[in-house]
């Protein structure tokens, strides 16, 4: 028996189009997370000077402004990693952090350069380096925000590197001797002060929170499509079930396909609302997610739970059980590594990146963020996140009825 079913296309195609999916599953998942720092292009950092200056011999003079374009000048080393953006006050870029548009930023201080000259007097000993704050964004994700902070203390390191080097070659010209206790001093002029702008609680995953949620919403939607056009279909006598060998089956409806889709797209969207509904109550309420707005985020995960669902029942409803495989695979195999969640957007490669800008779980990972970490904020990218889902909602329930009608 065994001979003849492999010697059938469908006994083979079987074999092989398994074998296809698991090096499917290993491209997309290891091919999206292998190398998020070679796949880094414009990570958004911004930098702010406050340096007020001074006066030297009559000219003014500001090493806020040539930090500045020290690190907006083109890198040979960083390429297009990092795109700087520069703003004018402090109080701008925390709104920038505050709607997740940033992962960092730099402030140069109001006495950045009298403190950087001081440390060059002859007649003083400096004790005291200057500094320069990075405001940090560890609500922009487990990778996105403690990277940002990197790259940005590189920066400085850079930058006190060749202060240093100014300041010790003006000291060795004027003739001054350097005091053994400001070595250490002279040798790090310049040093990060970090401060956490946009912190993210102790039951949030380290930021990983909103995409696990994602991905919770995905499967609940891709299962309970499945359960539901498996159960009607029983319930119809279109199909019989097999349990511990008992045939589960009832005498077949009088029913066309698009009235066996309208009983399945009823039962969907209140399987959305109940188990979005106990989902919420699940994460937030008995396991204490964070969530700065949670009324929000259980109506949302209401509707990311029926977008899935319904994208489901267009597969199943065209191709029937094998439309489960093809559901899967659209949102989340290929959804999965181009979500943004583990890494962010601008550290995936190409293709997941181009992916991330149509599947449905990138968007979701994004509005979840925005309802926990971000206050619900529309320009935390909560506002496309709702145009693409609810698109996705509405599209799939009129593609699903047509190919049902069409199939009648």
């Amino acid at each position: 028996m065994i001979r003849t079913i492999v010697r059938q296309p469908l006994g083979w195609g079987a074999i092989l189009g398994a074998a296809l999916v698991a090096a499917l599953i290993a491209f997309s998942y290891l091919g999206g997370f292998l190398d998020p720092t070679g796949n880094m292009r414009n990570v958004p950092l911004a930098v702010v000077n406050d340096d007020t200056g001074v006066t030297v011999n009559g000219q003014p003079l500001n090493l806020g402004a040539q930090v500045v374009q020290s690190l907006t000048a083109p890198s040979p080393r960083l390429g297009d990693d990092v795109m700087w953006r520069v703003l004018s006050s402090r109080e701008a870029a925390l709104e920038r952090l505050d709607s997740n548009r940033d992962y960092a930023t730099l402030i140069v201080p109001a006495d950045y350069t009298a403190r950087v000259l001081a440390l060059s007097n002859p007649g003083v000993a400096p004790t005291t380096p200057a500094t320069i704050e990075i405001l940090t964004n560890p609500a922009a994700g487990s990778y996105a925000g403690p990277e940002a902070e990197l790259i940005a203390t590189r920066a400085i390191a850079s930058i006190s590197s060749a202060t240093s080097e100014q300041i010790l070659t003006t000291l060795v010209a004027n003739g001054s001797a350097i005091d053994p206790t400001s070595v250490s001093v002279l040798a790090t002029p310049v040093q990060p002060a970090v401060t956490v702008a946009e912190p993210v609680g102790a039951q949030s995953g380290r930021g990983l929170a909103p995409f696990y949620l994602a991905v919770v919403m995905t499967l609940a939607g891709v299962i309970g499509a499945n359960i539901i056009h498996i159960s009607v279909d029983v319930l119809t006598g279109k199909t019989s079930l097999d349990l511990l060998g008992r045939e589960l089956s009832a005498r077949p409806a009088p029913l066309t396909r698009f009235g066996a889709w309208r009983i399945k797209l009823a039962l969907t969207v209140m399987m959305a609302v109940l188990a979005g509904t106990l989902v919420t109550l699940s994460t937030v309420g008995i396991l204490g997610m964070d969530a700065t707005n949670p009324y929000g985020l259980a109506a949302f995960t209401v509707l990311g739970i029926a977008a899935i669902a319904l994208v489901t029942l267009v597969f199943l409803t065209a191709f029937g059980i094998v439309g489960s495989l093809l559901a899967i695979l659209v949102t989340t195999i290929f959804g999965v590594p181009s979500a943004g969640g583990v890494y962010p957007r601008e550290m995936m490669p190409t293709f997941f990146r181009f992916l991330g800008e149509w599947l449905p779980l990138r968007y979701m990972t994004d509005a979840n963020r925005a309802l926990m970490f971000f206050d619900g904020q529309m320009s935390a990218g909560l506002a496309t996140a709702l145009w693409v889902i609810s698109g996705y909602a509405v599209g799939a329930f009129l593609v699903s009825g047509l190919i049902a009608t069409a199939i009648d």
